[in-house]
């Protein structure tokens, strides 16, 4: 069960373009592979060590992967995973899960970016293309609680917007202006 180097590359060259499916540490290299819905551990010499998390239905799968993080000293691998981020250990124990975001509320936006922050906080980008979500940044502790989050765009009155751009937000006045 040892991959090599060029398997890693492959595996990272063929899993998917999106450029956060690898994430490097000091003692880890783990990469989610796309072909078959697994996130996977290897030591920094190439050395497959273990499957973190899969695909699927199941407490403790991922259903909608969409990042992942490592943090090396607490020895904890976070996935971004839809509106929640996944818990486990490097040795791929599910430690539990932490709901970020509501999916139904348009207005919480929908996440598609983690940062582990120096002081060892979670940093949640929230995509907010439509100019709807209440912020573009959410901070949280690894427990799930809030800490800050930040507005970048400015607030605006949809009711003002030219009467095609209303239903589709801010952003569709914006490009086509």
């Amino acid at each position: 069960n040892s991959k090599g180097f060029a398997e890693i590359t492959a595996l990272i060259e063929t899993s998917s373009p999106k450029q956060n499916n690898v994430e490097f540490s000091e003692n880890n290299i783990v990469l989610m592979d796309f072909k078959s819905g697994k996130l996977l551990r290897f030591d920094r010499e190439e050395k497959f060590l273990n499957v973190i998390a899969k695909r699927g239905v199941e407490g403790g799968d991922f259903f909608s992967y969409i990042t992942h993080k490592i943090d090396e000293k607490n020895q904890v691998i976070y996935i971004l995973d839809w509106c929640k981020i996944l818990k486990f250990s490097l040795h791929g124990n599910y430690l539990g899960s932490l709901t970020v975001l509501n999916p139904k509320i348009p207005e919480d936006g929908i996440p598609d970016d983690l940062t582990l922050t120096p002081d060892g906080n979670l940093l949640i980008h929230v995509n907010n293309y439509m100019g709807w979500a209440k912020y573009d940044y959410l901070i949280i502790d690894t427990l799930g609680n809030e800490i800050s989050h930040h507005l970048v765009k400015t607030n605006y009155d949809r009711t003002k917007l030219p009467t095609k751009h209303q239903k589709l937000g801010v952003a569709s006045y914006f490009y086509d202006n």
